[in-house]
């Protein structure tokens, strides 16, 4: 699913924030964000379970599988929050198509200094909500002062 704009540091923090996004909207499970900034150490294709059929909290179907969600093709864009409200926007994610951060590493000026900067002219990596082909993870970039929601996924 798709959650409204939230604040984080980390990818650790961004993977809280989903999971008290979730329990406000009575939603259960373990929750991790769809970000990242190191492949092999924090990005989705190292950290999720890839076990499930991937679904907005209304039960439409975003991706069957693991392998249909990192495809480049989804079933159907993710429009839906948490709480089940609309939206279409820039994403956070410096995500690739299959899972590996898009840009690597700690001081990439894609992924807002490992998420840590809010200020400034440094940009990380977007997708963008309401698309079914690779742009919903994989769009432009944007500054990092800016405030943009995260995908969550239930593990």
């Amino acid at each position: 699913g798709n959650v409204a704009n939230t604040s984080f540091n980390s990818v650790a923090t961004a993977n809280t924030r989903c999971g008290e996004r979730a329990t406000a909207a009575s939603l259960p499970g373990t929750w991790k964000a769809w970000i990242a900034v190191t492949t092999g150490t924090d990005d989705p294709a190292t950290t999720f379970t890839k076990t499930f059929s991937y679904q907005d909290v209304s039960g439409t179907v975003i991706a069957n599988n693991w392998a249909g969600l990192t495809s480049g093709t989804l079933v159907n864009a993710i429009t839906t929050t948490e709480t089940g409200g609309s939206n279409s926007n820039a994403v956070w994610t410096n995500v690739a198509t299959n899972g590996t951060a898009t840009n690597s590493g700690s001081s990439s000026t894609y992924n807002c200094t490992a998420w840590t900067i809010t200020t400034g002219s440094k940009h990380a990596n977007v997708g963008t909500s309401g698309s079914a082909t690779s742009t919903w993870t994989v769009l432009s970039s944007d500054v990092c002062s800016v405030s943009l929601p995260l995908y969550c996924f239930q593990q």
